[in-house]
């Protein structure tokens, strides 16, 4: 006959009598036998009470970081106040013109942004409402002033007048708004506006924007294609040859 297994589990032996004698002594020592004795149950109330304190921990730092970003925003939103409404010339003390363009604002907040200005607002009468002609193009002169308000230019204002603006930026030594428009004219730079774009980076001693024109063309599979370009004849024929001959001397140097 076959024996019958049984299928009842062992009898578990009690926590308390798996330590050794010797664990045993130093559980006694340090006054946790009661709590030993009552088994697995105890360190896994210790292990849930210490999640339950680092998750609290986290829910509090969590907190401290979203407070600190809302004051950050609010600082933020603070220091880029720009209302046009009160841009009057009777809330303002200048007033900057290019090409019939006229953009009212405050001298204290150009000189503080700009040495340029703060030069030129040195020399200037101490009466209110003072005329400034800018070299800004008249299209750019609004965002660029708006700029110094809020540090903040628009895509639309970049995607139309980013050259203008870098030149504007660069004229009056504002070096954040210079990297902004450089940054922008060196992610959209491609292959037919390569030479043009080189040209600007070359005018302005930008190497953003040249680094962006050499790696565009260091992507194509041979440096005759550059001559493919619709605009390399007009650069060798009507403007600086030289600039073409400063590209090829640095895409040879790239690739060597």
């Amino acid at each position: 006959m076959m024996r019958r297994v049984s299928s009842e589990s062992p009898p578990s032996v009690p926590y308390w009598d798996q330590l050794c004698p010797k664990c045993q002594t130093v559980v006694k020592e340090h006054g946790y036998e009661a709590e030993v004795r009552n088994g697995p149950s105890y360190y896994a109330q210790e292990i849930q009470q210490e999640a339950e304190k680092k998750l609290k921990q986290m829910e509090d730092r969590l907190h401290q970081k979203e407070e600190s970003e809302k004051a950050l925003k609010e600082q933020m939103l603070f220091l880029s106040t720009w209302d046009p409404t009160v841009m009057t010339p009777a809330l303002t003390d200048i007033i900057l013109q290019s090409g019939g363009q006229n953009v009212n604002a405050h001298r204290a907040v150009l000189a503080a942004r700009s040495e340029v200005f703060l030069k030129k607002m040195k020399a200037l009468d101490q009466l209110k409402n003072v005329t400034l002609e800018v070299h800004v193009m008249p299209e750019v002169l609004e965002p660029f002033v708006h700029y110094f308000y809020s540090g903040h230019i628009s895509h639309r204002d970049l995607k139309n007048h980013a050259s203008k603006v870098l030149t504007a930026a660069k004229r009056y030594a504002v070096p954040s708004l210079q990297l902004i428009a450089e940054q922008y004219i060196a992610k959209h730079v491609t292959r037919d506006t390569a030479l043009s774009i080189w040209e600007l980076g070359v005018d302005h001693s930008s190497d953003t924007i040249k680094d962006a024109v050499l790696n565009i063309l260091l992507h194509t599979k041979d440096l005759q294609d550059v001559l493919k370009l619709s605009e390399y004849h007009m650069f060798r024929a009507q403007k600086d040859p030289e600039l073409l001959v400063g590209l090829f001397e640095q895409l040879v140097g790239r690739i060597t």
